[in-house]
């Protein structure tokens, strides 16, 4: 069979041509549109369609003199509107109508067509603009005197979108918008939500750098949200446990100091590590007594007890069991005409199917109480498992070949004997030969389940918000 193919070249310039025919038609179409509009008076619609048909053409000549005569109209027409404004002392819409005009100018030139304006408009338009201005500005700053700050932001804002430097604008939208802002840190400050007060002054920093003392503000008031905590030793119900323990101990302190919240602080107090080392409180409130009982010192306000309740991992043997299947091969035979075709055999074969679960299971409590008061502010049981098994086919040959199917003897047909050619039962026979074939040990799964359990941990205490 002969197979034509389309050098690339040739391919991109077919592409090119077929894009420039429809994009000259839709030119041709929008330009005949314009010139009926224009000679029916309608300039401005006139003008829209010449714009469409330069944007699909920007070759088109006709269109390129049809925008500039239309487009020129549609200036002057809107400089006489400017000029009235201008004259009855209506600064504001004046302003609006020469940068209506502006823009518009810019959008055309962005098409390749200029359109000229004198430039006494031009000092026209500075007149009018300082005039309303000065308008805005006076206005804006009664509005701070009054505490309207939102009327104040938009009205600065609207002055800053005509100058961007005009006088001191841009610090007067810096405390019309953050303003309102900083009085509400210090609100929040006064009623003892420094978590709140912290977010809403760095709130502000993080926006403008800084305003006022708000940096200074957020600081004290992380200073009065942070949380000192001190984590008691965990500890486990069955002895054998206590390693797996202080690993679980070890990895929650890494995960508490991997949060992005800045309200937790871990203080180390080595005296409470010999005092619990050999200590299992299912009562939080009893180790609290213990510590007071022991006359411990500690420099903290909270306390984080763990204890693991239950813990074990298996792994399984390796099962090896003997599977019947046949051994597909192919070859020709001839016929008593002459001719030969294929044929398709079946052997008996077998093959090993190896299989091996694992498990691990874990239960943890863990606690986080104020030390001063007693509070138990969190308290939660935490109840995993983790499960893997594998299952794939051994085979000596090429596992390609094989088919399922069963039969009763190696040596013999018999009746029973089945040969199933099925694509779905193939497919899944051979499935079992790409199958994984490293199991997930039970100690690996544990190390997973500690590890998912210290971020649980340090989640939990993360959620936690005095405030609410």
């Amino acid at each position: 069979m002969r197979i034509y193919t389309c050098k690339p070249v040739l391919y991109f310039f077919s592409l090119l041509l077929l894009l420039l025919t429809i994009s000259g038609c839709g030119s041709k179409r929008h330009l005949k549109q314009a010139l009926e509009l224009e000679n029916s008076g309608l300039f401005q619609d006139a003008a829209d369609s010449y714009m469409r048909a330069l944007s699909s053409n920007r070759n088109n000549v006709d269109a390129r003199l049809g925008l500039m005569r239309t487009g020129q109209l549609m200036v002057d027409t809107k400089l006489r509107d400017f000029m009235a404004f201008h004259r009855n002392n209506q600064h504001a819409e004046a302003v609006n109508a020469f940068m209506e005009v502006e823009a518009y100018r810019a959008r055309v030139a962005n098409l390749g067509v200029r359109l000229d304006i004198d430039s006494d408009y031009q000092v026209f338009f500075n007149d009018s603009k300082e005039s309303h201005l000065e308008d805005l500005y006076q206005d804006g700053l009664r509005a701070i005197d009054l505490e309207n700050f939102s009327s104040a932001r938009s009205i600065f804002q609207e002055i800053l979108s005509i100058d961007n430097r005009y006088k001191d604008a841009a610090d007067h939208l810096k405390t019309a918008t953050f303003e309102p802002v900083y009085r509400d840190g210090l609100e929040l400050m006064a009623n003892g939500l420094y978590r709140s007060a912290y977010n809403t002054f760095h709130s502000i920093i993080t926006r403008t750098g800084n305003y006022k003392n708000a940096l200074q503000l957020r600081e004290e008031a992380l200073k009065e949200a942070m949380m000192h905590i001190t984590v008691i030793p965990f500890m486990a119900v069955e002895r054998e446990h206590r390693p797996k323990a202080r690993e679980l101990q070890t990895k929650t302190i890494g995960s508490i100091n991997r949060l992005e919240s800045p309200f937790y602080r871990l203080i180390n107090e080595p005296a409470l590590a010999s005092a619990f080392q050999n200590q299992n409180f299912s009562d939080p409130l009893l180790a609290i007594d213990y510590i007071n009982r022991r006359g411990i010192t500690i420099n903290t306000d909270y306390i984080l007890l763990g204890r693991i309740t239950r813990m074990s991992e298996q792994t399984s043997p390796v099962r090896r069991t003997t599977q019947r299947a046949y051994l597909q091969h192919s070859r020709e035979v001839e016929n008593e005409d002459g001719t030969t075709e294929k044929i398709t055999e079946y052997s008996k074969t077998s093959y090993t199917k190896i299989e091996r679960r694992s498990i691990a299971n874990l239960g943890i409590e863990f606690s986080l109480v104020n030390f001063k008061t007693g509070e138990i502010l969190i308290s939660e049981s935490i109840s995993l498992e983790e499960r893997d098994q594998i299952e794939y086919g051994d085979f000596s040959g090429n596992h390609k070949h094989l088919v399922p199917g069963t039969w009763r003897d190696a040596d013999k047909d018999h009746e029973s004997d089945r040969v199933e050619t099925g694509s779905r039962a193939i497919r899944s026979l051979q499935e079992l030969f790409e199958a994984r074939k490293e199991i997930k040990p039970g100690t690996a799964l544990l190390e997973e389940l500690l590890n998912s359990s210290a971020s649980t941990i340090a989640r939990e205490i993360e959620r936690y918000n005095p405030e609410n």
